[in-house]
Formats: C-alpha cells, structure tokens, sequence
C-alpha cells in the first residue's frame, strides 16, 4: 500500500512540475495610440505604441493598415514585422499618410508568442 501512494504521490509530483512550464495564456495586446476613432490628415505622421504581452515569451509581431477585415490596404503601404522576445515589450512606430486619402482604415497588429499562440487587435482610425 505504501508503495501505491508513492507511486500516485510522484505521478501528481511529476504533472504539477510539467503543467507549471506551459504556456497557458495567448499574448496580449495592449494598443496606447493612436485612439480609436481618430481623425487624421493626409501627409502627416501618425504614431503608434502598444503595449505587447505573454505570460511566458515573446516571439514576433506584424503591423499593417487595412480594412476592417484585416486586409493589408495597397493605398496605404505601410507594414512593419519584427522579432521580439521577453515577456513584455513596447512596440512603437510612426508612418507618414499619404496624399489623396480618405475614409476609415484600421491599423491592424498581430502578436505571436514563443509557442505559436497568437492574438490580433485593431482600432479604427479616420483620414480626412
């Protein structure tokens, strides 16, 4: 009997110690600026800083402006990708509008984290 115990003892000993190293939680998303909503004009600079989490690492992220469905907008060129890692990290970015724009667009921001887990976020923002 005593060795039964030991032997269930261990297994939980063994499943709590694997279960404390996996990543639980998708990462995070946190958008600073621009706020939703706001209203911007043709050949200025629009700034951008998020705020990119996970409770294990980071791997990478992907910014782009586009429709509301996430379509990458070829009137607005700008994307920027890059490789991260921590568990925090600041994202910030700045691009110029171009000329002859109008309409709602959405800046669009994808994060992976160390395990292939990823979130998406996305605020509105309007050029006049």
């Amino acid at each position: 009997m005593k060795k039964v115990i030991n032997l269930i003892s261990l297994a939980l000993l063994v499943a709590i110690i694997s279960s404390c190293g996996k990543d639980k939680e998708n990462p995070t998303i946190v958008l600073n600026s621009p706020a939703m909503h706001s209203h911007h004009t043709n050949g200025t600079n629009i700034s951008m800083d998020a705020t990119l989490e996970d409770d294990k690492e980071l791997a990478s992220y992907h910014m782009h402006i586009g429709d509301v469905d996430g379509n990458h907008d070829m009137a607005f060129p700008w994307e920027e990708s890059g490789n991260i890692d921590g568990k925090s990290f600041t994202l910030t970015s700045s691009t110029t509008i171009p000329n002859g724009l109008s309409g709602m667009y959405y800046i669009h921001i994808m994060v992976t984290d160390a395990e292939g887990k990823t979130t998406e976020s996305s605020t509105m923002i309007h050029v006049d």
